[in-house]
């Protein structure tokens, strides 16, 4: 179950892609990278061998570091034939995209005091982290999400954070927060991306 939540979380799927993947679609390019390869979506509990847009098939770029799970998942399944799905319910077959928010995803959702969480939830975050934090182009928001248009991305997904939000929520901070020198023993401390 988390390997198919880190997945989508990637954001690049949508829920009746993300929980679908069979073994055949996870693949490697000539470069190194790994790839899920978009062929089938769900409909109404119905496999369909097409993805919902002509735009949707294709190929989906995977981190590295989320890549070597699967290979090595793949070793200790009992489902690991080419046609198996990645990540299969308790009887082989695919999961279903409505029982996983509600059996996962809602859990999390009342943990953390949330109004909703579901796929949709986390695409659209993914989105906007991507394109705040300056992670990649639009176009390449579009290509992840696997949308037809970039207006739909920007309209639809990305939510804009303007730097004044972040310049307002800094003076906040040191307003709350005192004098610099008590959180100066902070400063030490590498910063999530892991740059200084």
């Amino acid at each position: 179950m988390r390997r198919a939540q880190r997945v989508q979380e990637q954001g690049n799927n949508r829920a009746v892609n993300a929980l679908l993947f069979r073994w055949q679609c996870f693949g490697r390019l000539p470069n190194g990278r790994h790839v899920l390869k978009i062929s089938e979506t769900i409909y109404k509990s119905k496999i369909r061998p097409w993805a919902k847009t002509e735009v949707s098939e294709g190929d989906v770029a995977l981190p590295q570091r989320l890549a070597a799970e699967p290979a090595h998942c793949r070793t200790l399944t009992a489902w690991a034939a080419d046609r198996d799905f990645i990540f299969p319910n308790t009887k082989g077959g695919f999961l279903d995209y409505e029982n996983f928010e509600a059996r996962v995803l809602a859990p999390i959702r009342i943990k953390l005091g949330l109004e909703r969480l579901n796929f949709q939830v986390l695409r659209r975050s993914y989105a906007t982290l991507a394109v705040g934090g300056r992670k990649g182009t639009t176009r390449d928001m579009q290509t992840m999400l696997r949308h037809t248009r970039p207006d739909t991305t920007l309209e639809n997904y990305v939510k804009d954070v303007p730097e004044s939000v972040y310049a307002m929520s800094d003076a906040m901070y040191e307003e709350m927060a005192g004098p610099a020198a008590e959180s100066e023993a902070f400063a030490s401390l590498p910063s999530p991306s892991g740059v200084q």
